[in-house]
């Protein structure tokens, strides 16, 4: 990540990565870094809006898959 965003002024944020293996679920380690990446982009005031991962013409929104990371900033199961 950059501080781009920060240091521009930005407000707000996203991650977008892909999956060598073309599934675009969400694994385990994606979700962990979302929650990390809410509660640092909290005690920066600034929005992160969502993590998408894409493969083989698909995505996968973690922000619509489990909104409940962003109701709280503990890693998930």
């Amino acid at each position: 990540m950059s501080g781009g965003g920060v240091e521009g002024g930005g407000v707000g944020f996203g991650l977008v990565h892909n999956h060598l293996s073309g599934d675009p679920e969400l694994s385990e380690g994606d979700l962990r870094l979302t929650a990390e990446v809410v509660a640092a982009a909290r005690l920066l005031d600034l929005e992160f809006l969502t993590h998408l991962v894409i493969g083989r013409g698909h995505w996968a929104s973690s922000r619509s898959q489990r909104p409940t990371i962003w109701a709280t900033t503990a890693a998930p199961d």
